[in-house]
């Protein structure tokens, strides 16, 4: 068989295979691409990924904060206890320890009550309202930057405390 008939071979053949309906067009367009459907299944899929990516993140942001402020509270109260201890008296503000200036991961200052200068009525209290320290306060706002004496009040939840003379530092929900 010459070169015309292998010619003739290869299009016959061609000719059978599209005539039983083996290959039609649709099927040589999705050779070539992804169907609208894969595409927006896809794009399904990498959302929801997105998703749990980003809320993963913030409960990480956020526990970080909580940690760091939970950290200089414990830093704030070891350096007030040393004042105490070289000068026989708390200090009147963070300022006199040199962290007035000092700001909790939500951008807030840190606070501080000392209970031989502050009337009983500034003192930060439990749910019973009894006293959670002995000789002061010392917490952050937390992430809402408020507060209410009864750290048990809604406001207060989310405040970093120090209680129990600083057998307990951490989010007033769990105190």
């Amino acid at each position: 068989m010459g070169i015309q008939g292998r010619r003739y071979a290869i299009i016959r053949d061609v000719q059978r295979y599209e005539a039983k309906g083996e290959r039609n067009g649709v099927d040589r367009i999705s050779d070539k691409g992804f169907t609208l459907i894969e595409l927006m299944i896809t794009l399904a899929i990498m959302m929801t990924l997105g998703a749990i990516a980003i809320s993963t993140y913030s409960g990480f942001i956020k526990k970080t904060k909580i940690v760091t402020a939970i950290n200089e509270i414990r830093t704030i109260a070891r350096e007030i206890d040393l004042y105490r201890e070289d000068n026989g008296a708390l200090p009147l503000s963070l300022d006199d320890i040199g962290k007035g200036s000092l700001r909790d991961p939500w951008g807030n200052p840190y606070q501080y009550v000392n209970f031989d200068t502050e009337p009983k009525g500034k003192w930060r209290r439990d749910r019973n309202m009894n006293p959670i320290n002995t000789y002061y306060d010392l917490w952050s706002n937390g992430p809402d930057g408020e507060f209410q004496k009864q750290v048990s009040t809604p406001k207060s939840l989310d405040d970093i405390i120090r209680a129990r003379d600083g057998n307990f530092i951490d989010v007033a929900a769990k105190f």
